[in-house]
């Protein structure tokens, strides 16, 4: 069994401890639900590529949340200046890659059509499929925190996509993901040892503060207060994709809005 040398675990506890600290306080927009922008681009690539992504209408609110820590860490990697249509897309890529995955879509023709026509955007905006892998990988890690914190909730996800639809316990995750990020300026190249640290150290920092410092910090990110702090997690909302065009400039049937739990 490999022994971890004292710097280790100090790193360890210390990247946790930022990282559960800043739950509750850092750069995820109040006004995150308003998701009016990412709405009207969502209308806009369907219509100029001619694809049917209504499944990613569900999502809409997680993916307005990841556009920071994907712009910090394409930042600092150097990758040039991006819009912020070229991060949602980046985004709406990289989780339609992980639907297919996990929702058994390979054999859907239609939807690798769609998908296909999402990668060749990206390659004009210059976002290649090394960038996409490397995003997806992040959003992997970024759920094996949610699931570590999750179970003291008795809420796991068994895939990503279920995930984003949690975004009382999703959004402050991502506060604090992206304070560690943007504090240590991560990048493609050391971002992945710093989320392994983040799940090394969060049992042991809730064993030694009481699940209680973990539900303050989370009660403290919700900033509403209009609604009870773990309602979406015991009643996720899924939005019917009403608001949504279609490629023809119709709206998808199915408009209401429901309460559902993930499909796994």
């Amino acid at each position: 069994m490999k022994i971890k040398k004292f710097e280790e675990y100090n790193m360890i506890d210390s990247i946790s401890m930022d990282f559960i600290s800043n739950m509750d306080k850092y750069i995820i927009s109040e006004s995150i639900d308003d998701t009016s922008n990412f709405k009207d681009y969502l209308n806009k690539i369907q219509k100029d590529l001619g694809i049917n992504l209504a499944f990613i209408g569900a999502y809409g609110c997680g993916i307005v949340a990841f556009t920071p820590i994907v712009n910090s860490i394409m930042t600092n990697s150097s990758l040039g200046n991006f819009t912020i249509e070229n991060i949602y897309l980046l985004i709406i890529t990289a989780l339609s890659i992980v639907y297919m995955e996990e929702k058994n879509k390979k054999s859907d023709i239609n939807f690798k059509k769609n998908l296909k026509s999402l990668l060749e955007e990206l390659k004009m905006s210059g976002v290649g499929n090394n960038i996409v892998k490397k995003i997806i990988i992040i959003i992997k890690y970024i759920k094996k925190i949610f699931n570590t914190i999750g179970k003291y909730f008795k809420k796991m996800v068994n895939g990503v996509v279920d995930m984003f639809v949690y975004t009382s316990l999703l959004i402050p995750i991502v506060n604090g993901v992206l304070y560690v990020i943007n504090k240590n300026s991560l990048n493609f190249d050391n971002i992945i040892p710093n989320l392994k640290s983040i799940i090394a150290g969060v049992s042991v920092i809730i064993l030694k503060n009481g699940i209680s410092y973990l539900i303050d910090k989370i009660k403290k990110s919700n900033k509403s207060g209009e609604k009870d702090l773990f309602y979406d997690i015991e009643n996720p909302i899924i939005k019917k994709v009403s608001d949504f065009e279609t490629p023809k400039g119709g709206k998808y049937k199915n408009s209401e809005i429901i309460n559902e739990e993930p499909k796994y």
